[in-house]
């Protein structure tokens, strides 16, 4: 990729919002930022970088799609992808009943957990390059562990966007240090079995940790940190 072909996106550092962190990129030589001019938001720095890269930025890019933080905006377009009798049949009950219903299951998602759970929610959207929503992925931490969950939209199953998105999210883990990643699936479920051991989960024991999406009947999956 040529000098400037990093997504733009990635370089939203207007107020507080703005978050520090690495970005994994295809394997290229970019011009970035690296620094910001005290008070103005705009980039004192640039400098020649490969592969991987530490900068400023609001949103996560990984090839193929863009992973924001969830927010209440994004409600709408992700009840466009999830209003689809296949994932209701896939999960084994509806996902989303009406657009109201989903936008308050939204908002009480964005309050936060409980402070009595010792529980934190961590949300993000996931978007394909042209700003389309396709789905949700979210890590819930307890107990020392990351529980991840995430659902894609039916029209865009089976394109590789679902292991893109939640191989960024246990790479996040990982990098924050939230402790092994979890996961409960219906054993039914085999997409979703699949992506889990394509990027090194294997089977655990559900009752070694109480995990909160876990049913009766699930797969425990689990994927050591680091």
């Amino acid at each position: 990729p040529s000098a400037g072909a990093l997504p733009a996106e990635i370089f939203s550092t207007t107020g507080s919002g703005a978050m520090g962190g690495r970005v994994f990129l295809p394997a290229g030589t970019y011009y970035v930022a690296v620094g910001t001019t005290s008070g103005t938001g705009s980039y004192a720095l640039e400098t020649s970088v490969t592969g991987s890269v530490d900068c400023v930025y609001t949103n996560r890019t990984v090839p193929g799609v863009t992973i924001r933080p969830l927010a209440l905006e994004h409600a709408d377009p992700l009840f466009e992808a999830f209003d689809d009798p296949r994932l209701g049949e896939a999960l084994g009950t509806p996902f989303v009943t009406t657009r109201d219903a989903w936008r308050a299951a939204v908002g009480r998602v964005l309050a936060g957990a409980p402070v009595e759970s010792a529980t934190e929610w961590r949300n993000w959207t996931v978007f394909l390059m042209d700003g389309t929503a396709v789905g949700r992925i979210e890590a819930t931490l307890h107990h020392g562990i990351t529980e991840i969950g995430y659902v894609l939209g039916p029209r865009w199953w089976g394109r590789g966007h679902a292991t893109e998105a939640v191989g960024w999210l246990v790479a996040e883990a990982d990098r924050q240090g939230w402790g092994p990643c979890w996961a409960a699936v219906s054993p039914g479920n085999a997409p979703s079995i699949r992506l889990l051991r394509r990027l090194g989960f294997v089977e655990g024991d559900p009752g070694a940790i109480p995990l909160r999406s876990y049913d009766p009947g699930d797969v425990a999956f689990v994927r050591a940190s680091g």
